[in-house]
This record gives C-alpha cells, structure tokens and sequence, in this order.
C-alpha cells in the first residue's frame, strides 16, 4: 500500500513538471519587462506618398517670381519672369497655373509638399535686393553676386528649423549652381544631422556643382542626390517627381 502510494505521488509530480515546462515561454513574470523592440507600420496612401517614418519635412524654395520687382498687372503674363528667368523668343509660355503666376521651382516645391505632407517656406530677400523682372539682367545681378561670393539679406525666417529631420531645398540653376539667397539660407541655420535634398529647375545644366557646395556649407548634414527639372517640362513633371520620392523612401 506504501508502496502504490509513493508511485501515485511520484506520477502527479511529473505531470506538473511537463505542465511547468510547456507553458514556459507563454508567460512572463508581471514584474518582468518585455525589452522586444516594437515595429509601427505606417501606411501610405494615394493622397500621401511620404516615407514611412516620423520625420518632419521641411520644403524650403527660392524661386524668381516673388523675388523680382515687378508690381505690374498680374494678368500681363508676357511682363513677367518667373523661376526660369524666361525670355522673349522662349518657346515655351511663363507659367500661370489657374491665373496665378508662380515661379517654376515653386511648381516643383508644391508637388514636393502635396506629395510628402512637408511644410512649406518660400525664400525671400528683401525688398532692396531683389531681382529685375527682365531675364537678362536677372542673370547679370546674379553673376555679380555670385562673383562677389554675396550674401543677400533675407525677408523672412524659418523660427522652429530644429523641429525638421529633412530638408527639400529647392532653386533654379543660376549660373551653374545656386542663387546667392540659398547660400545665405544655408548659413542660417544648423543643419547638423539633418537630412538635406536637393532639387532644381534649369534649362540644361541640372544641378551643376550644387550639391557640392551644399556639402561644403553643411558638412554635418546628409546630402542626397537631387532632382533637376527642365524649364520646359515642370508642369507635366508630378509624375518623376513622385517616382523620385518613392525612389528613396
């Protein structure tokens, strides 16, 4: 009878030791921790093609139209130049997007931002260093500053840059790089560990050498390879512009 009693006891502890070691990795302790890391899918939408991450974008452009000193008719498209510093003889028409004039780097810079769901900051100078409307003697002033390595003083600031991981900064290609007001942009701020890309309208050098001078201006940011655009094709460009977006996330 002990002896029966003993095998009892001695299977009902191995049933409870197999029980233990099933349930062993279904359950934790309630004061233990769970140091897993946690993976948020974020979803992208017809409406939003951003990359998928927290990041907040900033879309930052300087385009001639606004820049210039034209006050003029606004209807009088053929008195105004925009970010293609277009001419007369040009064989395609300045750009007037449902009545309204906008410089062709803006039209890139609003594609940027419907796209990604950035901020938007046009960049602007002050009232005394703008532009001619004239394309040629737009091109001469920019010369000028850029032989004078000028710095010409802006209207307006972004207050909060710290609160933006990625920077779409935008121009058109004014003697083979930037115009002088993004370098002052540049210099502003402290573009330190954020993410800076490039893009520009031209009417065939692409971005010519500013990429570069990017670098050298914010050599502890992250510049990426950049969009170039022609003159000539901005208003049917959503579609490249989109591909290149969706290209890097």
């Amino acid at each position: 009878m002990k002896k029966a009693l003993m095998l009892i006891l001695a299977a009902g502890m191995s049933a409870l030791l197999l029980s233990a070691c099933g349930n062993s990795n279904s359950a934790q302790p309630e004061n233990q921790t769970d140091t897993t890391p946690q993976t948020s899918q974020s979803t992208v939408t017809d409406e939003n093609h951003a990359a998928a991450s927290d990041s907040r974008i900033l879309v930052a452009y300087f385009t001639h139209e606004g820049n210039n000193v034209f006050d003029g008719d606004s209807t009088d498209v053929d008195a105004i130049t925009s970010a293609s510093v277009q001419r007369d003889g040009d064989s395609f028409p300045p750009q007037v997007i449902d009545g309204v004039h906008k410089g062709n780097t803006q039209i890139i810079a609003d594609y940027i931002t419907e796209i990604t769901g950035g901020d938007s900051f046009a960049i602007q100078v002050v009232d005394e260093a703008k532009y001619p409307v004239d394309g040629y003697d737009t091109l001469d002033a920019a010369q000028v500053e850029r032989s004078e390595n000028a710095r010409p003083e802006l209207a307006a600031h972004v207050e909060n840059m710290d609160d933006y991981d990625v920077i779409y900064l935008g121009f058109p290609n004014w003697w083979g790089t930037m115009p002088m007001p993004v370098f002052t942009f540049l210099e502003e701020y402290d573009f330190s560990g954020k993410t800076i890309i490039p893009f520009c309208t031209h009417d065939g050098s692409g971005l010519g050498s500013s990429r570069r001078d990017i670098e050298s201006l914010c050599p502890d940011a992250t510049v990426l390879d950049g969009l170039a655009i022609r003159y000539s094709d901005v208003q049917e460009a959503r579609s490249d512009v989109e591909n290149w977006i969706d290209g890097m996330n």
